[in-house]
């Protein structure tokens, strides 16, 4: 079963900034609720023991407030000396995993994971896991392509249409970003993941529970009308 998670947590939301100001965007309220407290109560429901949070811009307020607002995990914080992108970001976090493999999530989306779902795919098939969901649109995202639950390739952004597109959730072994140098950035979705091919064995989890990301100003709207409704329970005090 996994164990232990990592959240993306140092955006600087530049595009979310007319709805929020200079707050972190992981930190952006929904309903009253820092989303980033959203997902550590999901995790913390689905059975994750120990969530590393990789922190960047305005990390001191991230950890002030939740060593002021303690959660029933244990946390722990790791900190960009300089912008390392998203590739950089994980690969600092993986130091601080006791695991062998972490399940990885960005810190501006929210997935209905099944953890114990999750665990059982990974204990089949003992490979790194991208988890996928079903769009009308991958514009925005980038499109996965797969055989039965083998990913061949993974396209960049612009390609307009129907498809699978990554749902910014991740399973990963500790050693898997070993290859690339500790202090220069580089991107888990360009320049790691649209590299991959067959022979890399990735495997896509395809998800059909709910999905929504709050990185521009119409999803994080669509998330405050909506986000309370679909998960109450994460949202009782």
């Amino acid at each position: 079963m996994i164990s232990e998670a990592i959240i993306l947590a140092g955006g600087l939301g530049t595009r979310l900034r007319s709805e929020i100001g200079d707050i972190p965007k992981p930190m952006a309220p929904v309903s009253g609720m820092p989303f980033l407290e959203i997902l550590i109560r999901k995790l913390e429901s689905e059975g994750i023991q120990h969530i590393i949070l990789s922190l960047g811009y305005r990390s001191q307020s991230i950890i002030e407030h939740f060593q002021n607002r303690p959660v029933a995990s244990s946390l722990s914080f790791v900190v960009e000396d300089k912008v390392m992108g998203t590739g950089g970001a994980i690969k600092l976090a993986t130091k601080k995993m006791s695991t062998d493999y972490a399940l990885v999530m960005n810190g501006d989306s929210y997935l209905d994971i099944d953890a114990a779902a999750a665990s059982q795919f990974l204990n089949k098939y003992q490979s790194p896991i991208i988890f996928g969901f079903d769009v009308d649109n991958t514009y925005r995202y980038g499109c996965i392509e797969y055989e039965g639950s083998l990913i061949t390739n993974i396209t960049e952004k612009g390609r307009i249409g129907p498809g699978t597109i990554s749902a910014g959730v991740y399973i990963l072994p500790k050693g898997i970003l070993d290859h690339f140098p500790s202090d220069e950035p580089f991107s888990i979705e360009f320049d790691f993941f649209e590299s991959i091919t067959r022979k890399d064995r990735f495997r896509l989890f395809h998800s059909t529970n709910y999905f929504i990301d709050i990185g521009t100003p119409d999803s994080y709207k669509l998330a405050q009308a909506e986000l309370q409704t679909q998960i109450p329970l994460l949202f009782k005090t």
